[in-house]
């Protein structure tokens, strides 16, 4: 293994970041949503095999489940996020341990940032949700690893419903 790999959670690891916007900001962002890989550039990282994510606004929190498929990462893995949408800091617990989680709005997109550790030491990754033009969910991401500097990504999900 490279000195450098980093687990495919926190590569996958979602974090949200946001500041107070009018709740039918969100309401574009809910329902399943399904990976569209040829859409997707997930530039040095490990491209998973499918991946769907289930996003619902209730109130003041995001409730948020993913279920990821990589053969090369040792199949399913699973990840819910229930969080106050107040950009407060949360520990959340995934498949790769406690990580802390921040959700919060931003000039109309979802962020979402999360604090994890990796072998290679903290690893911060900042997510933003948006719809774009085509109705299709937009994650750009940007994951700080130390040793390597900042990793862009655009992850491109199609509507399910």
């Amino acid at each position: 293994m490279n000195k450098y790999a980093i687990p495919a959670g926190a590569m996958l690891a979602l974090a949200l970041v946001a500041s107070p916007v009018a709740a039918q900001d969100s309401a574009d962002l809910t329902g399943t949503w399904v990976l569209s890989t040829e859409a997707s550039d997930f530039g040095r990282s490990p491209v998973p095999d499918s991946a769907t994510i289930v996003i619902e606004r209730a109130d003041d929190r995001l409730v948020m489940r993913r279920d990821l498929y990589s053969e090369m990462h040792g199949g399913h893995r699973y990840y819910t996020f229930d969080m106050p949408i107040d950009g407060g800091f949360y520990p959340a617990m995934t498949a790769d341990g406690e990580q802390e989680m921040q959700v919060m709005w931003d000039e109309g997109a979802l962020v979402v940032k999360t604090e994890a550790q990796a072998n290679v030491g903290p690893v911060d990754v900042t997510d933003r949700f948006r719809v774009d033009d085509g109705r299709q969910l937009v994650i750009d991401r940007v994951v700080d690893v130390p040793g390597m500097g900042a990793m862009e990504m655009t992850i491109v999900y199609a509507r399910l419903n």
